[in-house]
């Protein structure tokens, strides 16, 4: 299964997210959560207050994080005040589409936002074409891979009143609900009903947004894949926020104390082995972070669909 990270906060390195906290984001081709190994590659957008661009430096490569000589070197002399970073992780199977073009985040040209998917939409092969009715030709020109996952982005930016500008917080959740009426309608349609997982992660260099949604929760596949297709959780979106993410006598943590909120932290799974201050985000619900000046104000809403 794949994983996301995500923050925006103060300027942090690269590998203070990625590589050195006890569960970092590329130590999880073991994660704690999920048996899958994540052997698909890696992609990364950040961001940085201080540069001269809006445009984000992006990184993404098929090795396996863990064994990424470049992302080691580069993420221990980067720092970001913003990163969405994903590892991929895909089916074990012949038909798994694997290569550059279906790493995460995507960040078409033009637009001002950014996704990152943990999970998969299930009989994809049969909506992929009705969905191309909603989604804006400009973007369905720029799909380059063949994942369910840069569909879903581009019809998520086609529902935006304008994704080559920046979007408020309130219009990304609405675009968001818009997005998930359309794929349970194309669903509904085609006769797709098997459970299908939206963990998304939005975000530009100052708003990000965390969704925790599935369609069709609790329907599996007849006859099921394996024995633990009916058991299969809910897939989970943890979030902890506070002044500052360091490393302590406590180990890896957000430090709080009676300072103001600067910096939110989401990841598919705790990155600490301390979890005190990590909050899991309610099933249908959305984390929403906007920063301001140096505060981040971080809220969670219910997403209607």
């Amino acid at each position: 299964m794949c994983r996301v990270t995500a923050y925006i906060g103060p300027e942090i390195r690269l590998n203070k997210l990625l590589s050195e906290p006890d569960n970092g984001l590329i130590r999880q081709f073991m994660p704690q959560q999920h048996a899958m190994l994540n052997l698909a590659g890696f992609g990364m957008l950040a961001w940085n207050d201080d540069a001269e661009t809006d445009e984000p430096l992006a990184y993404r490569s098929t090795t396996v994080p863990i064994y990424d000589a470049n992302l080691d070197s580069l993420s221990r002399k980067v720092s970001a005040t913003t990163v969405l970073a994903h590892v991929r992780g895909i089916p074990y199977l012949p038909g798994s589409g694997y290569g550059p073009q279906n790493l995460h985040p995507f960040q078409f040209a033009g637009a001002r936002l950014a996704l990152a998917h943990n999970g998969d939409v299930s009989d994809f092969g049969k909506i992929r074409v009705p969905l191309l009715a909603h989604i804006d030709p400009r973007l369905a020109a720029q799909i380059r891979g063949t994942t369910d996952s840069e569909y879903v982005y581009a019809l998520f930016l086609s529902q935006l009143p304008d994704w080559t500008q920046d979007a408020e917080a309130e219009e990304i959740v609405r675009a968001l609900s818009a997005t998930l009426k359309v794929l349970r309608q194309v669903r509904s349609e085609v006769g797709a009903e098997t459970r299908s997982s939206l963990n998304l992660v939005i975000c530009d260099r100052d708003v990000l947004v965390g969704a925790r949604l599935t369609l069709d929760y609790g329907v599996y596949p007849l006859p099921s894949d394996s024995a633990e297709d009916i058991y299969s959780p809910y897939l989970g979106l943890w979030f902890t926020s506070g002044h500052v993410f360091e490393c302590g006598e406590r180990g890896w943590r957000m430090v709080n104390g009676d300072q103001e909120h600067r910096a939110i932290l989401l990841s598919s799974e705790p990155l600490t082995r301390d979890t005190t201050g990590w909050v899991e985000v309610p099933e249908y619900s959305a984390v929403i972070a906007t920063r301001s000046g140096s505060r981040v104000e971080t809220t969670v809403h219910e997403v209607e669909f």
